[in-house]
């Protein structure tokens, strides 16, 4: 019993000789347990933690020793073409009708099979809309969604083919 006691003295006794003989500040500030910056400290930290001489800080240098800045850039539409969707409300409020405006890279109306997707939020397909070659006017038709197919909602409407991917979002509340 007398040993236990001993040598729980002699332990508090070493962590109170090493916390005294330690640099600790608020825990916020305090990068004195840092290996980097232990050259700075003397006493109990020269025993602990080694110098480090490859820590060089850091450097300032002129504008000439720069590196140059990246010369390229990236276009974020690399297809070329003009593709947008509009999606809008019937007059009469039952329908929901979409317009497609499909340009070529030049300028010419795009003549190539497209479809046109309706998802929910959760990603789950709801409705196959259009799926073929869309008329040689632009904007040849509308696109109708009758309100009563879907429920209360958020939609997107996607319309895709081997060269774009657009998509347009609708809301159906009643």
């Amino acid at each position: 019993m007398p040993t236990k006691i001993i040598l729980f003295l002699f332990a508090l006794t070493m962590l109170m000789f090493i916390t005294l003989a330690t640099h600790s500040y608020s825990q916020v500030n305090d990068n004195s347990y840092d290996y980097i910056f232990a050259h700075r400290y003397s006493g109990i930290h020269n025993l602990i933690f080694l110098n480090s001489t490859e820590y060089s800080g850091t450097e300032i240098v002129n504008s000439d020793k720069k590196k140059p800045a990246v010369q390229k850039k990236i276009e974020a539409d690399s297809t070329g073409g003009k593709y947008s969707i509009s999606i809008r409300e019937s007059m009469d409020g039952e329908r929901i009708l979409i317009c497609l405006t499909l340009l070529d890279s030049d300028n010419k109306l795009y003549d190539k099979e497209i479809e046109i997707i309706v998802y929910n939020m959760l990603g789950k397909k709801v409705l196959d809309l259009f799926k073929g070659i869309p008329k040689p006017e632009e904007c040849a038709r509308d696109y109708e969604i009758p309100k009563g197919k879907l429920p209360n909602g958020l939609y997107l409407c996607v319309a895709q083919s081997e060269k774009f991917r657009i998509v347009g979002k609708f809301v159906i509340s009643r």
